[in-house]
């Protein structure tokens, strides 16, 4: 006789503290048909996990207890994001036990409560599952009690199927007979297993994945109507409902459904299982052509992730509540990077001056135009002008329709010794312009060649030497030859484009191009020089429209670092960029740089009406208007409307670092975890620290929120402390720390917290008081820094300090001073010190300020028990209403975009 055979019969179920194997029992979580189920920490790899007992009444049962260890150990052999990990089955005192993957979340079941979801979700929420069945029937296992309650909506935004409890072996023989009888036989209600079973299951018959498949066709209808198609009052009329009836089509319940998703129901609904979708892929595919016509008419881009689903406030009874493998990391996405791609905006609105994208079928000849080799004595003094000239040229050739390389990407081959061909494979264009330039006594002097990507060989060569002030007809005339040898012919408006000069005084533009080439520098001197050459710019030409997007850049990066002048910075900002587009309607730098402003102001709806002009103004395929597009998506709270363009961005541009950064964190908050690790990986190992150390750190950061999300803390803990290792070491520099150095501090500190590692969470926290301390002695005009400071106050569990510095915030900001990030921070630290009301209310303020703030993510990581209030529900459908929206007047459908 073996121990499984041996039944202890005094054993009792586990209670808090007890220890099972290397085990620590916690609170119970749930009970279902054959167990009951606890939270415990896994003291050996400290972790959460979800221990599964046997009932006390299926102890003494031989046969139950054989079975529960062996379908588990079936079960096991799962690997799939979308299905509940089994860890490993063991047995204690002659008790057996299964140790699980430990899942927040809701049930799909609570998520429906009678009410349909809408079409996007519906379909992203069935593919998953549809893809957790496809993986469980390629190793042979049948889940056979596939329902609602059986699916965990994660607040990741993805689905995890449960309870394989009982799930077997297709080849097994095993037959359903007496289970199914006994199921039958209780009259009065309906239990969930016979609701979802397929009618050869409730003859009793063998059945097969087939079988899973009627129950997902079931689940599928649910999501769609929010109703069941055969459940009745009594268990035997909801058996008899599933053996006899149709069910009534889609259309009885929304109009909004393509044809192809009654026939995808039929065939799932089949009461004969030879008529049926023989295998789940065939399912997935038909699912993915429906996808695919709702996306065309839907903003939800293919395989973005569910958005923002309501948690229930407890977990209902039976389920497992998640882990932290999964709701309390996605924490630092748009807190960091959203802001991150704000103020990278700032900078790179220079280094995207000009860029393209494909014409329509391909045709509309592409090129590179690389920085001019600057050949002159002292090249220091002119790189300036050189990069000018390139940038000059750029813009004039996209304005001619060509499509042309970024600047920004360009730039990096400033140096370069690669032959053409090999550029042009790698900007995935089809001719290089490349040169070189010489400025001495007043001179210019420049040699262009136009290589082919093919051969390398010149179709265009010219030489220019002209006095300085002849610098708009040497841009003029560099720009038109390589368009007369790229196009068959120039129109008069593209002869118009070409000759058009950059300003009215050769000395403004001089002017506006040193304070470019010095705000690029990120460092507080350069750009208050920078600030005194767009000023004078603009004394010598008052319509120079890039002076003004560069006098709004430095003010936004002012604000961005707290080099004084706090939230005012806000306001001048937008004047100057709002006076850029009165004398350019078609600036997207300026507007790019007013959703900027609008994203720290928290102002959603202003940001999606730039985004919307961006794409209605500027030229359909150029890569900065579409990156404008995406920026406003992102930075809006629509995020996963940003992700395909962003895909198509570096299709089109494969060394574009602002469509790589975000796309990185786009992916994050959308759900693609998987995705935003190796795209945070190609950024690396393509750009490293090439633009601040700020960056790299951040894009560490992203990774590690991923990886954590994906279960793999190994590798979340190996960029966390690349992130943080050098913000921990006291610094003899003077200048503030920036704002991504501060919260990434606070985020690294959520997942110490969050694994245990209570010493290391405050030690991180302790030196973003240090840092927040410091930067408010330089510009105690900082309220964002202030409420930084509270934040970190409360988490610390410093409750008085908190409240002192939070007051003193409140009392100098003014109305127009929403800093919505920082106030995303200071609900968590009120949730984390146990005031869930207020945290709402703090909450709720951005959101009547008409800001869809990026709250999930501060909040999961640091203050996780918020999203389980009564409160926080009831601010969560508020939120879901002004998303929906804010989609259906702003998403790619209301601009006639693809």
């Amino acid at each position: 006789m073996t121990n499984l055979d041996r039944p202890d019969s005094s054993s009792s179920q586990p209670v808090a503290g007890q220890r099972i194997s290397q085990y620590e029992i916690g609170k119970p979580l749930g009970q279902g048909g054959m167990g009951v189920v606890f939270l415990a920490r896994d003291r050996t790899l400290d972790r959460p996990v979800a221990l599964k007992f046997l009932s006390n009444e299926l102890q003494e049962d031989a046969t139950a207890r054989r079975r529960f260890v062996r379908e588990a150990k079936a079960a096991a052999a799962l690997d799939h994001p979308y299905i509940c990990k089994i860890y490993e089955t063991g047995e204690a005192d002659g008790r057996p036990f299964i140790a699980m993957e430990y899942v927040r979340g809701e049930t799909l079941a609570a998520r429906l409560a009678g009410e349909p979801l809408p079409l996007n979700a519906a379909l992203r929420i069935a593919t998953e599952v549809a893809e957790a069945l496809e993986t469980a029937h390629g190793e042979g296992l049948v889940h056979r009690d596939l329902k609602p309650s059986n699916i965990m909506l994660t607040s990741g935004g993805h689905v995890k199927v449960l309870d394989f409890g009982l799930a077997k072996r297709a080849a097994s023989g095993e037959g359903g007979d007496a289970a199914t009888a006994s199921e039958l036989t209780e009259a009065g209600t309906v239990r969930g297993t016979v609701a979802y079973m397929s009618p050869e299951q409730v003859r009793g018959q063998t059945v097969d994945a087939r079988s899973d498949i009627f129950a997902f066709g079931v689940v599928l209808y649910e999501l769609l109507t929010g109703v069941h198609p055969f459940q009745k009052e009594a268990t035997l009329e909801t058996a008899a409902a599933i053996l006899n009836q149709t069910p009534a089509p889609l259309t009885h319940h929304r109009q909004d459904a393509p044809d192809l998703l009654d026939h995808i129901l039929a065939k799932l609904l089949a009461k004969a299982p030879a008529e049926r979708y023989q295998k789940v892929h065939e399912v997935r595919t038909d699912l993915a052509q429906v996808s695919d016509t709702v996306d065309r008419a839907h903003p939800a881009p293919e395989g973005a992730a569910i958005a923002l689903p309501p948690l229930a406030t407890q977990p209902p009874a039976g389920t497992l509540p998640t882990p932290r493998t999964w709701t309390r990391r996605r924490s630092s996405v748009l807190a960091f990077v959203s802001l991150m791609v704000a103020a990278l905006g700032a900078v790179w609105v220079w280094w995207d001056s000009g860029s393209g994208g494909p014409g329509s079928g391909g045709e509309v000849p592409s090129v590179a135009v690389l920085p001019l080799r600057n050949l002159s004595r002292d090249p220091l003094e002119s790189n300036y002008l050189a990069d000018g000239i390139t940038q000059a040229v750029i813009t004039r050739l996209i304005q001619a329709g060509l499509r042309v390389t970024p600047w920004e990407t360009a730039l990096r081959y400033r140096e370069t010794d690669q032959p053409a061909e090999q550029v042009a494979r790698e900007l995935n264009v089809g001719t290089v312009l490349v040169g070189t330039f010489q400025f001495e006594n007043d001179q210019l002097l420049t040699t262009l060649s136009l290589l082919e990507a093919d051969s390398g060989l010149a179709t265009w060569t010219d030489e220019f030497e002209e006095p300085y002030t002849n610098l708009f007809d040497v841009q003029r005339r560099i720009a038109r030859g390589a368009a007369a040898s790229l196009l068959p012919e120039l129109t008069g408006e593209q002869e118009m484009a070409l000759a058009t000069p950059e300003s009215v005084s050769v000395d403004a533009y001089d002017s506006n191009l040193q304070g470019a080439d010095l705000l690029l520098a990120g460092d507080q001197e350069s750009a208050e020089v920078a600030f005194q050459y767009f000023t004078r710019a603009i004394e010598l030409d008052p319509s120079l429209v890039d002076a003004h997007v560069g006098l709004g850049a430095v003010y936004h990066v002012r604000f961005m670092n707290g080099w004084g002048g706090g939230a005012g910075n806000l306001e001048r900002a937008e004047a100057s960029f709002e006076t850029a587009i009165e004398l350019d309607s078609g600036s997207i730098r300026a507007r790019r740089g007013l959703m900027q402003v609008y994203y720290a102001l928290g102002r959603s709806e202003a940001i999606l009406l730039q985004g919307q002009e961006a794409g209605r103004l500027g030229p359909p395929d150029d890569v900065e208007t579409l990156i404008a597009r995406a920026d406003a998506y992102a930075l809006a709270g629509l995020e996963n409307l940003a992700l395909p363009i962003q895909r198509r961005v570096i299709a089109l541009d494969p060394r574009n670092t602002p469509a790589y950064f975000g796309l990185n964190w786009a992916s994050l908050y959308a759900g693609r975890f998987q995705e935003a690790v190796e795209v945070g990986k190609a950024y690396l190992t393509l750009f490293g620290d090439e633009f601040g150390i700020d960056y790299a750190m951040m894009m560490h950061i992203n990774i590690a929120e991923a990886s954590f999300i994906l279960g793999d803390d190994e590798l979340a803990r190996e960029h966390y402390e690349q992130a943080t290792r050098r913000l921990m070491v006291p610094s003899t520099d003077s200048a503030p720390a920036t704002w991504y150095v501060i919260t990434g501090l606070m985020e690294a500190g959520g997942f110490y917290s969050q694994t245990g590692q209570p010493d290391e969470a405050n030690a991180l926290w302790r030196r973003g008081v240090e840092l927040a301390r410091l930067n408010l002695e330089i510009d105690p005009e900082n309220i964002g820094m202030r409420l930084l400071l509270a934040s970190f106050h409360g988490l610390l569990g410093e409750r008085e300090a908190f409240l002192i510095e939070e007051a003193r915030a409140f009392r100098a900001m003014r109305d127009s001073d929403v800093i919505a990030l920082e106030l995303t921070y200071l609900a968590a630290a009120h949730a984390a010190l146990g005031n869930a009301a207020r945290a709402v209310e703090v909450l709720r303020a951005q959101l009547q300020r008409g800001r869809l703030a990026s709250w999930a993510q501060q909040i999961h990581i640091l203050a996780p028990d918020l999203l389980v209030t009564p409160e926080f529900n009831r601010f969560r459908k508020e939120y879901d209403s002004m998303a929906e929206r804010l989609r259906e007047r702003y998403g790619p459908a209301s601009e006639g975009s693809p």
